[in-house]
């Protein structure tokens, strides 16, 4: 699936957040920040975050696969505290 990493995640009103967050920000933000319990990830399990990191820092139009939304919407979930920002990370990854 192709999801555009420019798309603002906004407020509930649409207004941008203060730091205009993108979805590429967000993604890059969940990737590339450790959580808790990363350390014991595998290699590969660490170099897909790492290409997700990547992507979600070039932004533009970007080819994710199902696993990719899925780690994606996990990571956003631990990373992020404001359940707005969540939500809309989630709505733009399950957007048709």
């Amino acid at each position: 699936m192709i999801r555009n990493f420019d798309l603002p995640i906004t407020q509930l009103d649409g207004k941008p957040f203060d730091d205009n967050l993108t979805l590429g920000k967000a993604v890059f933000m969940c990737a590339s920040t450790q959580l808790r319990g990363d350390e014991s990830l595998d290699l590969n399990a660490k170099l897909r975050l790492y290409a997700l990191s990547k992507l979600g820092y070039e932004g533009g139009s970007v080819t994710l696969t199902s696993e990719d939304v899925t780690t994606i919407k996990e990571r956003a979930a631990r990373a992020f505290s404001n359940y707005i920002v969540v939500g809309r990370i989630v709505e733009a990854l399950e957007e048709k």
